[in-house]
């Protein structure tokens, strides 16, 4: 089995990558995967570790794991530059 390349745990401020949805106002930080990029292809209920900020955060991050699906939801984008670049070879196309 391939070692997960997102399974270590990284800052608020170095996240793997950032996801954002202007129109909801909502920032996603990865901190983590849980699993390999191949078996969450598999895995309906796939998460990531997330650092959040919305309106409703009041400017705070809010920390905690997030369903893959809900993550990506309607009009959230990657933001490349803000992403590692090995997140952006893995995941970049697929997500936008």
């Amino acid at each position: 089995m391939a070692k997960n390349p997102f399974g270590k745990t990284r800052k608020v401020d170095n996240p793997y990558a950032v996801y954002r949805d202007d129109r909801m106002g909502f920032e996603y930080r990865v901190l983590k995967t849980n699993q390999t990029p191949e078996r969450e292809k598999t895995n309906p209920y796939a998460s990531w570790e997330l650092a959040t900020k919305s309106p409703h955060t009041f400017g705070s991050w809010e920390y905690g794991a997030g369903y893959i699906k809900d993550t990506l939801h309607g009009g959230t984008y990657l933001d490349e530059a803000a992403s590692d670049p090995l997140w952006n070879h893995v995941y970049g196309g697929a997500n936008k």
